[in-house]
């Protein structure tokens, strides 16, 4: 969504909000592929290892051009979709933090993961799965400072094998005094925007983020954190390879 840069211009003094990074294994779809869709994400993971190489870089990833790979690939299961699809997390050459989702040779989506310098804004991405069996990613951006604040939340998934965003809560505050916090809500949902109560913002949130939520980004202070264990990624048992083994059984 392009609305926060405007909204974050709009900030005097930002500071960031520190995330500490952590994954679980519970996102990670576990049903066997067909042979055919295996060597389709096998091919889709290494077209990226080859244009961009493997990240196994420190964490956390100074944000600075110069830098580049796959960080983190991995099958995910959407609800409502017959297979499991390809997550591929990577930077690319712009250092670019980037997120592509495959379903079969079908690119789904190519998205951008939020980038902040850490002092002017924030941001992260997860995977929230419901207890239902939906998952959605789950993108947040948002930055605060100067006595006001904003924080934007999309939700995302498949449906009807096509990438939609399916609601955008955004919360903008600012203080009065030293104890006294005024918020206003809205949230955009089939491309229209409403304010809310803050009542209703909460059940909103609630509908699509509570559950287990597996940590994929996040940026803190001017360095940006993927949540897997980057630096193994180029030895033979770490989680790159070790993926790509899974797919060549």
């Amino acid at each position: 969504m392009k609305r926060l840069p405007t909204i974050l211009a709009t900030l005097l003094l930002l500071t960031s909000v520190s995330v500490s990074p952590s994954i679980a294994a519970a996102a990670t779809a576990k049903s066997s592929l067909p042979t055919e869709l295996k060597k389709e994400y096998y091919k889709e993971t290494m077209n990226i290892i080859h244009e961009y190489g493997i990240y196994s870089g420190r964490a956390p990833i100074p944000s600075y051009a110069g830098i580049s790979g796959l960080a983190y690939a991995n099958l995910v299961k959407f609800k409502g979709v017959k297979n499991s699809v390809l997550l591929l997390l990577y930077i690319s050459r712009q250092s670019e933090f980037a997120y592509d989702l495959w379903d079969g040779d079908k690119q789904l989506v190519n998205g951008w993961l939020p980038l902040g310098s850490g002092i002017v804004s924030y941001g992260s991405a997860n995977l929230d799965r419901l207890r239902d069996g939906m998952l959605y990613v789950h993108v947040i951006n948002g930055g605060q400072g100067g006595g006001t604040g904003v924080q934007e939340d999309d939700f995302y998934t498949i449906s009807r094998l096509k990438w939609v965003e399916v609601a955008a809560l955004i919360d903008k505050w600012s203080q009065n005094n030293a104890t006294d916090t005024i918020n206003v809500y809205d949230v955009i949902k089939n491309k229209k925007l409403r304010p809310v109560s803050a009542s209703v913002y909460k059940d909103i949130f609630k509908r699509y983020a509570e559950g287990k939520n597996t940590k994929l980004f996040s940026d803190s202070w001017g360095y940006n954190y993927f949540a897997s264990h980057t630096s193994r990624n180029r030895l033979r048992d770490g989680e790159i390879y070790e993926f790509l083994a899974r797919l060549r059984k």
